[in-house]
């Protein structure tokens, strides 16, 4: 079964470029660890609301370990607003 994840944060104001860079680190590391792409995003009338989208994941507790060693070794956390925090959810077709 895949599956898709999909990973939502805020960037800090004043931190965009810092946070870019940090985030296409995270989705270009992520595809030489697991071999999944990734599309970063952002919210319509909210620039600050980002949401990065993996599909066709196949081992999640894999995946999900490589995406947290991706984004610190990226330093992504440290460009984020709300204490860094980013909401990961993992979807399956129903």
């Amino acid at each position: 079964m895949k599956l898709s994840c999909y990973v939502y944060y805020r960037v800090s104001p004043g931190h965009v470029a810092q946070a870019s860079a940090a985030a296409r680190e995270t989705i270009l590391a992520m595809q030489t660890a697991t071999g999944v792409d990734a599309r970063l995003m952002t919210k319509v009338a909210e620039p600050l609301l980002w949401m990065e989208v993996y599909e066709d994941i196949g081992d999640q507790d894999a995946f999900l370990s490589a995406m947290r060693q991706c984004v610190q070794n990226s330093g992504l956390g440290d460009w984020l607003a709300d204490g860094g925090k980013r909401h990961t959810e993992v979807f399956q077709c129903a």
